[in-house]
């Protein structure tokens, strides 16, 4: 019956079966499945609406990875449980060039730290991706990455990044997206990764540096996104004013290409167009300056603002185009 079927067709039904059950059921049938199924073997979402039941998860390990684990380029995990079962194969994933594991809510223990430590072996690896990291993963991965080709990382943090504990330095990162808990691992961070291109940061804390003022940026840094405002905990909050902020950019100012600013809930400073627009006025190579500041407090009338929007909950979204999306 699927034989008679145009591709076409069977794309269409193939969207409505599940990754493991797609590849094991139609992967040998004959030269033609072969080829339409081969591509979904390139990349590999086991997350979200592609978790697979215990069965399916265990039936691609068992009847998929020994066969055509070379053939996987991304892999997207999520759990411990899942995590523990891959483990014995990792090292057939020897064409994998990007490794997102997400948690869940579930606890990693150990567990996230052993598989990534086994993951930095693959020499093909180039992006890395861990949400909910644990406090030491940072150190694991500086201390047991021994391949040049690791460009990027993603570390989301559910209280911020603390600090390094150090270990070596990754001269081969040039794309950073990480959830820093204050700026004093922002220090850090530049020293262990000197040529970093591009800095996705978003900020916890936002208690005052004294070295802020001369902090030094890697010269090889062009594209900066930063994301922070005002954080509630315990019934006090922790707030970046506007100074800070300038303190900060100014790390910067003789070297971005591209700047994006998200901002939510932040002091009534930002919805203030033309001090938004001053926070770049010195900046000598600026391209692209994109923001989304979402704020209680109205801009005036005489604002320009490119887009403003008045939100369910009354407060505003003041915003340029393409609206910027947070990262973590």
């Amino acid at each position: 019956m699927f034989e008679v079927l145009p591709d076409e067709v069977l794309l269409s039904i193939f969207c409505y079966l599940h990754p493991v059950d797609l590849i094991y059921g139609f992967l040998n049938l004959n030269r033609r499945f072969q080829r339409i199924i081969e591509p979904y073997l390139y990349d590999i979402d086991l997350i979200g609406n592609n978790r697979p039941t215990y069965r399916q998860f265990q039936l691609f390990c068992q009847n998929i990875l020994p066969l055509y684990a070379h053939s996987i380029r991304s892999l997207e995990l999520t759990g411990p449980q899942q995590l523990q079962l891959l483990q014995p194969y990792i090292d057939q994933l020897v064409n994998l060039k990007s490794l997102l594991l997400e948690n869940n809510g579930e606890y990693f223990f150990n567990g996230l730290n052993e598989f990534v430590v086994k993951a930095l072996s693959l020499q093909t690896l180039t992006e890395l991706s861990i949400s909910s990291a644990e406090r030491d993963t940072f150190y694991k991965i500086s201390s047991n990455s021994t391949s040049s080709n690791l460009k990027d990382l993603t570390l989301i943090y559910r209280s911020g990044l603390w600090s390094l504990s150090y270990g070596n330095r990754m001269p081969h990162i040039r794309r950073l997206s990480v959830t820093c808990m204050n700026f004093q691992a922002l220090e850090e961070l530049f020293e262990v990764m000197p040529n970093i291109e591009e800095l996705n940061l978003s900020i916890v804390e936002y208690y005052s540096l004294k070295t802020l003022n001369i902090l030094q940026a890697p010269k090889t840094l062009d594209k900066l996104r930063i994301e922070c405002g005002t954080i509630q905990c315990g019934g006090t909050s922790t707030e970046l004013t506007f100074e800070t902020m300038q303190t900060l950019l100014k790390a910067f100012n003789s070297q971005l290409v591209s700047l994006t600013l998200i901002m939510i809930n932040p002091v009534e400073d930002f919805s203030n167009f033309d001090k938004v627009q001053s926070l770049v006025s010195n900046f000598t190579r600026l391209e692209s300056f994109q923001y989304l500041i979402n704020t209680i407090h109205q801009p005036n009338s005489q604002s320009h603002f490119p887009n403003v929007k008045v939100l369910s909950d009354s407060s505003y979204s003041l915003f340029t185009l393409p609206k910027p999306q947070q990262f973590d």
